[in-house]
């Protein structure tokens, strides 16, 4: 429109008709009628039914009104199996974690236990605890024989590191057994470790003066020196010896099972017993408790104290390997099988 020019009806149609083609233009042909067309010959769609309007086999299955629809048989069956195969699954591995768990604390109680041992060490002129040691009882104590871990008590405050997590077996009371200390049975504070003092081994024939770091058991020499072992790192001193034999009860402050001895290598965790296999077998003189089932141990192994105060997880034949070499102070040249 241009100046002085008025609006009139065919201006307006034609601009209209202008603008709609330029959108034609613009858009291209469409599938849509054409909006110039008369609307009555434009194609009605059929009107939409409505949901109830269709046969009931045909509409989809309502939930009761009041909210409580069920479930089919089979979905309450295809659950159970998911739950019972996800159970399955699931409950070995949670066993495991907990084992590891306590595998896990039982390695930390024996850091400290191992720490107070060096402690104990270096004051005392490089030397370790002696393998029960005559000494008075006192506090109304019946046993004349001082136990390694009352030897170290100064260094190890928390009475509770002497028992493993997994030492759950119920054993005679305290009152069946000696103590030094006797304020300490009442008390009946688990161990679940056994000092090392002389082994058998068949280098030696019988007890090897090569092994054990507490020396001659009851003697009142000290234990060995510190320089006395070659590798303090791969020498074991304090060993987990809690099986399932109320004879082998073990407490705190009590001499009895205090110390690992002789045969004592029965007990060291996943020997089998009744086996034919050579490392399965004990050492000189010690055949007859190759029936006698040993500790559970963790996963395979044990935990171990060795002499430079460090604790370590190894597995059996680790330690059974050349003739229990890594009991012996002073390593062999000799080879052992196994």
């Amino acid at each position: 429109m241009f100046p002085g020019q008025e609006w009139g009806k065919d201006s307006l149609d034609n601009s209209i008709d202008l603008r709609i083609q330029c959108l034609w233009f613009l858009v291209g042909p469409m599938t849509y009628p054409n909006p110039m067309e008369d609307v009555n010959t434009m194609p009605v769609s059929p009107p939409i039914k409505r949901a109830d309007s269709f046969p009931l086999s045909a509409q989809a299955p309502r939930r009761s009104s009041t909210g409580k629809g069920g479930f089919t048989l089979i979905e309450l069956l295809v659950v159970i199996a998911i739950i019972a195969i996800l159970t399955a699954i699931l409950f070995p591995v949670f066993a495991q974690a907990r084992e590891k768990a306590r595998q896990t604390a039982c390695l930390s109680n024996e850091k400290q236990i191992g720490m107070g041992i060096m402690m104990y060490a270096q004051d005392n002129d490089e030397t370790y605890p002696n393998a029960n040691p005559p000494t008075p009882a006192i506090n109304g104590g019946t046993g004349p024989y001082l136990s390694w871990d009352q030897q170290i008590a100064p260094y190890v405050k928390n009475v509770q590191v002497y028992a493993c997590p997994d030492d759950t077996y119920t054993y005679n009371p305290a009152t069946s057994y000696r103590f030094w200390d006797g304020s300490l049975q009442a008390q009946a504070l688990r161990r679940s470790y056994q000092y090392v003092a002389l082994i058998n081994t068949v280098e030696a024939g019988g007890a090897d003066k090569n092994t054990g770091l507490g020396g001659t058991l009851y003697a009142s020499a000290p234990g060995h020196a510190v320089s006395d072992v070659d590798s303090t790192s791969s020498t074991i001193q304090l060993v987990e010896a809690w099986v399932p034999s109320a004879s082998s009860g073990s407490y705190v402050g009590s001499y009895s099972s205090a110390i690992f001895t002789n045969c004592d290598t029965w007990k060291l965790p996943w020997r089998k017993i009744k086996s034919s296999a050579a490392e399965d077998q004990l050492p000189t003189g010690c055949s007859s408790s190759l029936s006698s089932v040993p500790s559970v141990g963790h996963s395979s192994g044990a935990n171990y104290i060795m002499a430079d105060g460090s604790a370590r997880w190894l597995p059996w034949g680790r330690v059974r390997a050349n003739d229990f070499a890594y009991f012996k102070l002073r390593k062999s040249s000799t080879a052992f099988n196994p």
